[in-house]
């Protein structure tokens, strides 16, 4: 990666310090689990035991990722890919909404489906 993508490195890692301070209320998690336990099947649940979920799964994906030598700076681009062409499926390939949706300006998004090769460019 070069000092183009420093920027997007440097929030990725500032949410993940977000993400690592999440996890750290065991007691929070144990609560957690047991609503999920008295919910049951076919319930929604509450947002923080969704949020607990997502943290696991994520936890599991980078686990997975160390240990199968996957370095930061793929993991990033492949991740930023899959999140924009995500973005422009939910938006029907609208890339106004989908800079929207991303928190980007419209430009940005244009030269990353252009560098990602999104979207017929080839």
């Amino acid at each position: 990666m070069g000092g183009s993508n420093a920027g997007s490195s440097i929030r990725i890692y500032s949410r993940m310090g977000d993400w690592r301070r999440g996890l750290a209320g065991v007691n929070g998690v144990r609560r957690a689990n047991g609503e999920v336990e008295e919910l049951g099947a076919g319930t929604v649940f509450p947002a923080r035991v969704q949020s607990y979920r997502r943290q696991e799964k994520l936890k599991c994906l980078v686990e997975e990722m160390i240990d199968h030598r996957i370095f930061l700076d793929e993991a990033l681009d492949e991740f930023e890919k899959r999140f924009i062409q995500t973005a422009l499926t939910k938006t029907h390939g609208n890339q106004t909404k989908a800079a929207e949706v991303l928190g980007v300006r419209r430009n940005t998004l244009n030269r990353k489906i252009v560098h990602y090769k999104l979207n017929g460019h080839q």
